[in-house]
């Protein structure tokens, strides 16, 4: 065999040997926490101000959970699937938009076409293949 052969039966193993611990160990990549500031109108500005808190904790797992926390004790937890995440995406754009950004907001996806359908296939390839954590400090602005 020659020496190029090799290397690439070798290079072929381990990404048959990384396919397979993907697929039955599903490791969460834990991404950096990102404070984030709330609007003033924003729902959860006032949910954060009546728990006398610093700000909001919220986790978003992309294997199918959010969970919301302040001070250590949790306010709210959502289940999703690939099903229901337009449910869950209008729940959240609720309660963490403005209703006067909420227009601007439903209007992105018109100025940009393929954007909804690349960011439903990144979804649905996080929520299969490699679970992601994205954690969000939310903080009364």
């Amino acid at each position: 065999m020659r020496p190029s052969q090799v290397a690439l039966i070798a290079v072929a193993v381990v990404l048959l040997i990384l396919a397979v611990y993907v697929l039955f160990a599903k490791p969460t990549v834990v991404l950096p926490s990102i404070p984030i500031s709330i609007a003033g109108a924003a729902p959860l500005k006032s949910i954060v101000e009546s728990q006398n808190a610093s700000g909001l904790d919220v986790r978003v797992r992309t294997n199918g959970k959010i969970i919301a926390e302040v001070a250590g004790k949790q306010l709210a937890q959502v289940d999703y699937n690939p099903q229901t995440l337009g449910n869950s995406v209008g729940l959240v754009e609720r309660m963490a938009v403005p209703q006067t950004a909420s227009a601007a907001v439903r209007l992105t996806p018109a100025l940009i076409p393929g954007l909804r359908t690349l960011l439903l296939n990144s979804a649905l390839t996080m929520y299969y293949l490699l679970p992601v954590e994205l954690n969000l400090k939310l903080i009364p602005g």
